[in-house]
């Protein structure tokens, strides 16, 4: 077993994940968390962050003298319901003044969380991947690697612990060339069209967004299989031509937008989750079997591949 921590100095910010090496027979891996911290206090408070589609980032704090709690997700991923981010704070603590850790897992799967008060006051933090439904086989040689969770601590309060993670998300997650740029303007079309998708009224939002200084367009649900309204389609790779082409009965070309109404282009957002079986479906890839394929692919969904960056 290898521990791995790596230090952010100027972000505050310190992550940790854990490798398990197998130097014998085959075995199960069925629990390994990526954290564990103890601190020698009892009686913090933990805020978590809970909601649904339309309703993100719900905040809720809990004290916690005594006992345990658990923040997981057994969806297929992160989501919105249960964030993986979560506080550990003094109970007095507010944006401004007061001890505040915080924690957060760099994994898109399921996840799970807790804190647990002993019988001598001391507590008891960890994180990594959820357990429940998960194995992974480990032959002989083989290394499983842990996703990277990241802590950190602000005496500032909320807003401190939030300034630290930010710095690190800008300097070490968040790839590609717009990392330290400002991003271009963009309008997308859902609130103006919704299912309406044709090709005058993205020429007409196009040259009117152009004028306003507007640098992207993109073309958002409707577009694909018979996506006329909310119940059929979703996951239907097939454009759909008509109601894009409805004028000239000719196909959009997108090299015109990126060319004639636009700065930096024309941008297409794929719903690409299972259709309903009303239409055709192209074939989706098969999911891997438990323990086969890259060990930061665990089953019911999660990648690990954005790694944090040392700099």
């Amino acid at each position: 077993m290898e521990l791995h921590y790596t230090v952010y100095p100027a972000c505050d910010v310190i992550t940790r994940s854990a490798v398990l090496l197998n130097e014998g027979d085959t075995v199960q891996v069925e629990r390994l968390m990526s954290m564990q911290l103890d601190m020698p206090f009892g009686g913090a408070a933990v805020t978590s962050f809970h909601g649904a589609w339309g309703r993100e980032m719900n905040r809720h704090t809990a004290a916690l003298p005594v006992g345990k709690l658990v923040l997981e997700s057994r969806t297929g991923c992160s989501s919105n319901r249960v964030n993986p981010f979560f506080m550990v704070h003094s109970p007095d603590a507010n944006e401004a003044s007061g001890s505040v850790y915080g924690f957060n897992l760099i994994y898109s799967g399921n996840h799970y969380a807790a804190a647990e008060v002993n019988a001598y006051g001391k507590t008891r933090i960890v994180s990594g991947i959820q357990p429940e439904g998960f194995r992974w086989l480990l032959e002989k040689d083989g290394r499983f690697e842990t996703p990277e969770a990241v802590m950190t601590y602000s005496e500032n309060g909320f807003t401190g612990q939030s300034q630290n993670m930010h710095r690190f998300v800008r300097r070490h997650i968040v790839r590609g060339v717009w990392r330290d740029r400002p991003r271009p303007v963009l309008l997308n079309s859902w609130e103006a069209c919704y299912f309406n998708i044709n090709e005058k009224s993205l020429v007409s939002m196009a040259r009117s967004a152009k004028d306003l200084g507007v640098e992207l367009l993109v073309m958002d649900d409707g577009w694909f299989g018979e996506r006329d309204n909310d119940r059929c389609s979703l996951g239907d790779f097939d454009i759909q031509r008509q109601p894009l082409c409805r004028r000239r009965g000719q196909r959009l070309r997108q090299d015109a937008y990126r060319l004639r109404y636009s700065a930096r282009g024309l941008a297409v957002r794929h719903l690409g989750r299972a259709g309903d079986g009303q239409h055709r479906q192209p074939p989706l890839p098969q999911a891997p079997r438990l323990g086969d394929g890259d060990p930061r692919q665990a089953p019911f969904g999660g990648q690990n591949t954005a790694r944090a960056r040392p700099r």
